[in-house]
């Protein structure tokens, strides 16, 4: 899924390969794709100008600052899911900069994620609006887009809480990581077991599918880095634990792409057998995923039930009212049906 590199990119890559003078576009590219606090690591920061030592210095300590507020707010929101019995997981970056990263501050974030499973989703948005997040009007659905965003105002910082039902908007995927099963072998990560995270194992995959399910056509080398630190934590026999849970989800060709990308530009350690048992069958579903001509909508079609795909056309057709109402304004009347076909007409042309 690697696309070619630009210029800023590829000055980027070769920084990364061996540190030495950084221009100031491919400090930009490090920006874009959220690793300038990485680079406050060696050898990389000693190569850097003046200029972008005190840039990486102040990026490295918001992200920092984030993480310990994204503590502050897990904890509370702890308590409540302790009170009702609920369950909820911590993914991607909230996560991962502690359970990987070396410091706190080292992995670009913007939001808090959390998984819950659907059964309780009506009782964990009205736990976070009790607590004073207000939900974000998105065009969210059981399948179109199974997250919604809740935002809270500190005297400091708005915090961004992006809540899960699935853990990819691609039900092909969704439905091989299901929140039972990562549930079941979920681990603590610093904030008692109420906010568990996902084993390595599954944090790996996780990173993987993320990649091609929600943002196939928007590559940032931060995912890479999570892929890069994941393998790296593991274990020969994890490995090859990781390779055959791919191969049981359907995703080998996902995680595969994944390895090769990582190593591509962070050298990602692989081995010739790992490459050889990473082999995955043409048939595998998901590969299609990696092909930017193949329809998203047509791989749904593919790994859905007639019913479950009726409910996915009708949620893209007929989005949320409020966020109708968000977006275009007044939504009643004749507006109504004016304004889907703007929004249509729109998404075509995006």
């Amino acid at each position: 899924m690697l696309s070619p590199m630009q210029a800023d990119d590829e000055s980027l890559w070769h920084f990364l390969q061996q540190a030495g003078a950084l221009s100031t576009t491919a400090f930009a590219a490090a920006e874009r794709h959220g690793l300038s606090p990485w680079l406050s690591q060696s050898p990389y920061f000693d190569a850097l100008s003046p200029s972008q030592q005190l840039q990486v210095k102040k990026r490295l300590a918001r992200e920092y600052l984030q993480d310990q507020q994204h503590a502050i707010h897990l904890q509370q929101i702890q308590l409540q899911l302790d009170t009702q019995s609920l369950r909820a997981l911590v993914i991607k970056g909230a996560a991962l900069s502690r359970q990987i990263y070396p410091a706190l501050g080292l992995r670009c974030k913007s939001d808090l994620d959390l998984w819950v499973d659907f059964a309780s989703l009506k009782l964990t948005r009205a736990l976070l609006q009790n607590l004073g997040y207000h939900a974000v009007p998105a065009n969210w659905g059981r399948f179109t887009q199974p997250e919604q965003s809740f935002v809270k105002q500190d005297d400091q910082f708005a915090v961004r809480i992006d809540l899960h039902w699935e853990v990819s908007s691609r039900p092909l995927l969704a439905r091989q990581f299901t929140f039972d099963a990562i549930w079941n072998s979920a681990i603590e990560f610093g904030f008692g077991r109420f906010c568990l995270a996902p084993e390595l194992i599954d944090a790996l995959l996780i990173a993987v599918i993320h990649r091609v399910g929600h943002h196939r056509d928007a590559e940032r080398w931060i995912w890479l880095k999570d892929i890069d630190l994941l393998w790296r934590r593991l274990e020969a026999p994890a490995r090859q634990m990781s390779i055959s849970r791919a191969a049981e989800r359907g995703v080998r060709t996902l995680l595969a792409e994944a390895l090769a990308a990582s190593r591509a530009i962070f050298q990602t350690p692989t081995t010739d057998a790992e490459l050889i048992a990473l082999s995955a069958p043409a048939s595998e579903l998901s590969a299609k995923l990696l092909d930017p001509r193949q329809s998203m909508l047509a791989i749904d079609f593919q790994s859905l039930s007639w019913a479950d795909f009726a409910q996915l056309l009708k949620e893209h057709l007929l989005p949320p009212p409020d966020y109708m109402q968000h977006r275009y304004g007044a939504h009643h009347g004749w507006r109504r049906p004016l304004n889907h076909v703007k929004r249509w007409i729109s998404s075509n042309r995006s």
